[in-house]
């Protein structure tokens, strides 16, 4: 038995030695082992990669989100300081104008803002009406900057500026002055344009009266000038002419921004109406008297200084008004203070104020809802017994002292402003040839619909020379002769 054991023993001591000698042995790697340690290997640095990502995602939105709400407290506490600045003293401009928001091409806005304030919208003291402030983002820096140049004030700025900053990101970059602008613009009320944001609890974007007695009462209150032009962001205006006009109808009558104004394009609509109306496209002058009576009218019996009773005349119920805040405005007008669009054409029948673009206005192509407003024109204005308030077309279509055309988008803004300050700087008309002349217009006009807009006219072929004739001559006879400047 002990011997068994022993050899026993011996016979596991044995197999023990021959299984640690295995151990010893290279073994074969265990696939299996192996394609799973790949697979989660890639699975963890995948993983920390996606997650690398999206923390660095939610850092810059979190950054690009505290750059926005920095931006929307600027501009507002600019225009704050604007307001307040404005309110310790009356402006000493004899106008203000007033561009509203244009229900046609709404995405287009920012660029014809943007357009506005580099062409005519410093020296006709603009007011942009905006229920968006990014609207006004990129033009009040570029505004600010063309302030410190003088560039409002003067000739200075001409076509070759256009020329050569006409990319709407070359704005901010315009002057190396821009940082000290924005302390500049908020102690001086001078600076064109200015920003007028609504407020959501005053009006949304389709609330259109609203929105119109709310700018009325703050541009007595703000501003107190003493007349307000009124136009929309596809409104044209040279502003050389906007001053004459002005001054012409105060000749013999110092007084009349106390008294009260209407002045515009008059058109009637058809039947009984028994008012007729200035259109809202081309633009209208309303003084300070008359904003100041319609505020009132506005707020009977139930703003703080109206004693009047309500006046259904002057309440926009009607929803179909939202849209034709001007209709009220000229119902009010004519229904409770008797007060009628005066005729603004010159002695031989034509428009000062152009409801259609300028090679439409030449063309004579209107729409005929447009034509068939000025059937009853005499109801109001008068017999015309030689030109009947009919729409003239060609050489005869527009008044020299033309003040407004309308649907014009941001690059025909661009080319009709440099055309007509091309002809300034050359010093006048008679110092450029026809053929020079066209030639400048072809190369600055757009040529795309989508810059021209869908209710603007393509520049003529070169085969319609009369066509042709009629734009330059019309163009040569509208241009300043003045430059630039407030008045």
């Amino acid at each position: 038995m002990k011997r068994t054991n022993l050899h026993y023993g011996h016979r596991v001591t044995q197999i023990s030695h021959h299984r640690k000698g295995q151990q010893h042995k290279k073994t074969k790697p265990n696939p299996c082992m192996l394609m799973s340690g790949v697979i989660t290997t890639i699975l963890m640095t995948f993983i920390y990669l996606v997650t690398s990502s999206m923390h660095r995602t939610l850092l810059e939105e979190s950054a690009e989100y505290d750059r926005q709400q920095r931006v929307q407290i600027s501009l507002k506490q600019k225009q704050e300081d604007a307001i307040a600045a404005s309110a310790a003293k009356p402006t000493d401009h004899k106008f203000v104008t007033v561009v509203l928001p244009s229900v046609v091409n709404t995405n287009g806005r920012s660029k014809r803002l943007d357009s506005i304030s580099k062409t005519w919208g410093p020296a006709a003291n603009a007011i942009f009406v905006t229920h968006d402030e990014e609207e006004y983002m990129q033009t009040y820096t570029y505004t600010a900057a063309a302030a410190v140049a003088g560039a409002q004030n003067s000739s200075d700025f001409t076509s070759n500026d256009i020329d050569n900053n006409n990319n709407e990101n070359d704005a901010p970059k315009k002057s190396d002055k821009a940082s000290a602008v924005s302390e500049i613009a908020k102690t001086n009320k001078h600076i064109y344009p200015q920003a007028m944001f609504i407020p959501p609890s005053v009006a949304t974007e389709d609330q259109g009266v609203p929105r119109l007695q709310y700018v009325m009462e703050n541009i007595v209150k703000t501003y107190n000038p003493d007349y307000a032009f009124f136009v929309n962001d596809h409104t044209f205006v040279i502003p050389q002419h906007l001053c004459k006009f002005l001054n012409s109808n105060e000749e013999g009558n110092d007084n009349l921004p106390n008294e009260h104004f209407y002045a515009g394009h008059p058109l009637k609509p058809q039947g009984a109406t028994p008012y007729a109306f200035n259109s809202g496209a081309s633009g209208y002058f309303l003084s300070r008297y008359t904003m100041k009576t319609l505020v009132d009218k506005f707020h009977a019996n139930g703003g703080e200084d109206a004693e009047e009773e309500l006046d259904e005349n002057c309440q926009g119920t009607r929803k179909w008004l939202q849209g034709n805040p001007g209709l009220l405005t000229a119902n009010c007008l004519k229904m409770s203070l008797g007060v009628d669009p005066i005729d603004t054409r010159d002695e031989w029948g034509r428009h000062t104020f152009h409801a259609y673009g300028i090679v439409r206005t030449v063309k004579g192509d209107f729409d005929d809802w447009y034509i068939r407003k000025h059937d009853q024109l005499n109801v109001i204005l008068g017999e015309d017994e030689k030109y009947h308030h009919e729409l003239k077309k060609g050489k005869e279509c527009c008044s020299p002292n033309t003040i407004s055309f309308h649907y014009v988008e941001f690059a025909e803004t661009v080319a009709l402003h440099v055309t007509l300050q091309k002809i300034l700087e050359v010093g006048g008309p008679s110092n450029i040839s026809d053929e020079e002349l066209k030639e400048f217009i072809e190369t600055h006009w757009p040529t795309d619909k989508k810059d021209l807009g869908g209710y603007s006219h393509n520049l003529p072929p070169q085969s319609k020379k009369t066509v042709w004739d009629d734009i330059l001559y019309v163009v040569k006879n509208i241009a300043p002769s003045t430059p630039l400047s407030q008045c």
